[in-house]
């Protein structure tokens, strides 16, 4: 013990306390990283999640590795083992801005100081590298050029929790046919249309689908005399319906059916995978003319989204045009450091109907025109309940997105499309 130190007992003590937090600190992230580490290096669902897992596990170890070195006075090599093992607070910082940004990530860079600051300790105060032994410089040196190369692996590993920069959609096909006329109780004839859908998988992700919508709209098309060219187009029935026709007449439509969830959720499409599915939807004949299928799929990354315990199903609502029915899903974390970054995540997924208050619309104000789906993100029922719910980095991150295709029918003539 130095003279200087021997007068100043005080300063010792605090000195030694100093030394055992630290020391103690840097055991818990090593112990904190093997365990993390170790299980998602198994138990992950991604490939890269475990790669990831990987990477901290090893990062644990190097902790525990600095530790031993510095009882053996090999401080250079202690330095650069106590460095490595400040990444895993890094990388779950870098997780967590990826997500939701949420200042949770400054904890997680606070799971870093002390192993940083044991490096900093062994620089600073220890013996340097350059008096250490010939074969320790050259391993020290190994280690640290191991230790640059695995910068941008370990981005590429940090990437897997990064939001989607490339969603990708379903390629849906619907087709309408009349298949048959039937006549109804009161004598009134109806066109059976079968409504055939064809869903496939052409991108290279696997894909699930959160919710599906179908709607049948029906309309009464009737011609008109021609207007002269220059009398058309119709400024009114642009400003009304943002669309004019010469040769047609605006008519209202009407929504004749409609279901929610007609493909199973969840359900995986992987790539290259396709799945069909048909309707045969009664149409009065009295009062249409036209059909107009409309399809709009949900989907998000199989690999990124798991969904779990149902929470709120649609049926636990009931439907009309003042009151939309949600179905709740649970997600399940995909590993260790998922569940750490994403907390307790909630998918909601909404469908609704819409009603026109035109006084022309065929059953007069409030007939149903078209019906809606949309997916919300949240932490909370409350988050989801709020005006504007979604958390875009959540719907980015999952890949989410929306598949829509419709098609127009005329029931009046034959065959379909």
């Amino acid at each position: 013990m130095s003279r200087n130190l021997a007068d100043r007992p005080g300063r010792w003590r605090t000195l030694r306390w100093g030394v055992v937090m630290l020391t103690l600190a840097v055991l818990a992230t090593a112990m904190a990283s093997l365990v993390l580490g170790g299980h998602d290096a198994l138990l992950a669902y991604r490939p890269a999640e475990r790669l990831l897992g990987v990477a901290v596990l090893f990062a644990g170890l190097a902790n525990l590795t600095a530790m031993i070195l510095v009882r053996q006075g090999r401080v250079g090599l202690a330095a650069l083992g106590f460095a490595i093992g400040s990444m895993p607070g890094f990388l779950l910082a870098a997780v967590q801005t990826g997500f939701d940004q949420e200042p949770r990530a400054a904890l997680w860079l606070v799971a870093s100081a002390a192993p940083a600051t044991a490096a900093a300790v062994m620089l600073t105060r220890g013996r340097r590298p350059h008096g250490a032994r010939p074969s320790e410089t050259i391993l020290s040196a190994t280690v640290a050029a191991a230790a640059t190369a695995a910068v941008p692996l370990v981005s590429l590993f940090v990437g897997a929790y990064q939001p989607v920069t490339d969603a990708q959609v379903l390629d849906v096909k619907v087709h309408l046919a009349v298949v048959a006329e039937r006549g109804g109780p009161h004598g009134e004839r109806y066109a059976v249309v079968e409504m055939l859908t064809d869903i496939a998988n052409i991108g290279r992700k696997s894909l699930v689908i959160m919710g599906s919508r179908y709607a049948v709209i029906g309309k009464k098309s009737e011609p008109r005399a021609t207007p002269r060219q220059d009398d058309w187009p119709i400024g009114g029935e642009m400003a009304a319906n943002r669309w004019s026709a010469r040769f047609e007449k605006p008519s209202s439509e009407f929504l004749i059916e409609t279901g929610f969830d007609f493909v199973e959720t969840p359900f995986v499409l992987d790539p290259g995978q396709q799945t069909q599915t048909n309707f045969l939807t009664y149409v009065p004949v009295s009062r249409a003319n036209t059909v107009w299928a409309n399809v709009v799929i949900a989907t998000a990354f199989a690999d990124r989204l798991r969904l779990g315990r149902l929470l709120q199903d649609t049926t636990d609502e009931r439907l009309d045009a003042e009151h939309p029915v949600h179905a709740v899903w649970e997600l399940e974390p995909t590993s260790w450091i998922a569940a750490l970054t994403r907390r307790h995540t909630l998918l909601q997924m909404k469908y609704s109907l819409i009603a026109t208050q035109d006084p022309s619309a065929p059953d007069g104000p409030g007939t149903f025109i078209e019906s809606h789906i949309w997916s919300t993100f949240g932490h909370t029922r409350q988050e989801l309940n709020k005006e504007y719910p979604d958390n875009p980095n959540m719907s980015l991150f999952f890949g989410a997105n929306y598949t829509e295709t419709g098609i127009q029918l005329a029931i009046d003539g034959t065959g379909g499309s």
